[in-house]
């Protein structure tokens, strides 16, 4: 968004440049810092700095929300705060929590509706997507219009690696709603991250949480599954989760039997009691679960 709308609302990054690729689920109005502790995460704020008066509340206010998991902050300067402290651009750099400032004459209300405009526009698109790669998983049709789309952002021969994540609903105690947002909010970064920039998609198909990933270099998988394993290393720990990760296929058309083994793998780290099963690893086990 900040690429797309920095000059019609005179944006400029402060700090914070490597939080760039955060992901933002919404965008507030931020005058109190006390309603934070309802920010569910990927949250942007807008302040004019109307407590900026009161000593060390503008550090504060950042040093809240990062520990919140939001994206960033906007400061609408020129009436209550004419220059952002520089302790406070200092914190946002070595934290790389973005610090962006914006001209008082510039309207936050119109800011704050186009971006949430976009945003919805984005996730209106990502539901329709996540709908017909549900259909590729389960091998079915999809238009060729939305093949000739996605084919700008995947490689459709390439390879596709299938990582599925299932919620152990059988604990009432298990938080199925944050399986999702952590792998929205832990795996995006990693997959997005400029050095990356892997193709991915992430959806939820029943019970299912699907990540699947394109043309990952098999040289990096342990690397990737070790940062799966830190993502949620919290879930793991409790046996609130389990991990099942497929073989690479080649085409998006063997994505179904990407999937099918995923869900093999998935299957035997839920009744092996281990947190990763990688289906390349089973051995006969694989056979004997294929079989079943």
């Amino acid at each position: 968004i900040y690429e797309e709308t920095k000059e019609k609302y005179k944006l400029r990054i402060l700090a914070g440049k490597n939080g760039m690729d955060n992901v933002t689920g919404w965008v507030h109005m931020l005058e109190d810092e006390t309603i934070i502790n309802r920010f569910s995460g990927e949250e942007l704020a807008v302040t004019t700095g109307m407590k900026a008066g009161n000593e060390g509340w503008l550090l504060r206010l950042v040093s809240s929300m990062k520990n919140a998991e939001s994206t960033g902050i906007i400061i609408n300067t020129g009436m209550y705060l004419k220059q952002i402290p520089e302790e406070v651009i200092d914190w946002c750099e070595a934290h790389d929590f973005p610090l962006l400032e914006m001209p008082w004459e510039i309207s936050i209300t119109d800011l704050i509706q186009d971006y949430c405009m976009r945003i919805m526009s984005q996730m209106h698109k990502e539901r329709q997507e996540a709908l017909l790669f549900e259909r590729l998983l389960r091998g079915k049709e999809v238009p060729e219009d939305f093949l000739e789309d996605i084919g700008n952002r995947y490689n459709l021969d390439g390879t596709f690696r299938i990582f599925c994540l299932l919620p152990n609903i059988l604990q009432r105690k298990v938080p199925v709603p944050s399986v999702r947002a952590e792998a929205g909010k832990r795996v995006r970064p990693v997959a997005e991250r400029k050095q990356n920039q892997i193709p991915y998609f992430l959806i939820e198909v029943n019970d299912l949480y699907i990540l699947a990933i394109n043309d990952f270099p098999e040289e990096k998988a342990e690397e990737l599954i070790c940062q799966m394993k830190s993502i949620f290393s919290s879930f793991f720990e409790k046996k609130q989760l389990s991990l099942g990760i497929g073989p690479a296929c080649r085409g998006i058309y063997n994505l179904k039997q990407a999937l099918g083994r995923a869900r093999i793998a998935v299957q035997m780290s839920r009744q092996m009691g281990r947190p990763i099963v990688d289906f390349n690893q089973m051995g006969v086990f694989g056979i004997l679960f294929s079989t079943e």
